[in-house]
């Protein structure tokens, strides 16, 4: 669903990229367009990373599902993209380079579902901890009670 909206946001934007490129058809507009999804490519990537590398990190601690973890080897892949220099002519349309920042925004929110996922988890035990915690202060202070009755 959310994967969904994401999708069809970024083909919205690819579209209005094209219809903008055909009315202004300038060379150094569409490089200064490459530049900047190249940007905004490695910040997704390092955000991407930094929610990965923090899930992996707390991974033997979650109550999440196996279904749920991601791939190690998936990830390091994922670092190994393809370079501004693998870019065609300039005046092309920049249509790869949405494309693969697309497929990247698709991974950031698996991610980001994947660590939302995870702090909920934790949430749930701390509540359950707090909840053991109070029950066990409560048989607790029972006994000394108790204990104090028979002296």
């Amino acid at each position: 669903m959310r994967n969904q909206s994401l999708n069809d946001n970024c083909l919205d934007q690819m579209q209005e990229l094209q219809d903008s490129i055909k009315l202004k058809f300038n060379s150094s507009v569409i490089r200064q367009f490459r530049v900047q999804i190249k940007d905004m490519e490695k910040a997704l990537e390092q955000l991407t990373k930094d929610l990965e590398s923090l899930h992996v990190a707390t991974s033997c601690n979650s109550l999440s599902s196996p279904s749920e973890e991601i791939s190690l080897r998936e990830h390091l892949e994922s670092f190994r993209s393809k370079t501004p220099e693998h870019c065609p002519s300039p005046v092309a349309l920049p249509i790869e380079e949405v494309k693969i920042l697309n497929e990247k925004l698709q991974r950031h929110a698996r991610a980001q579902e994947v660590v939302i996922k995870k702090v909920k988890d934790q949430d749930i035990r701390m509540t359950n901890l707090t909840h053991f915690i109070e029950i066990l202060d409560f048989k607790f202070t029972t006994e000394i009670s108790f204990i104090v009755s028979l002296k």
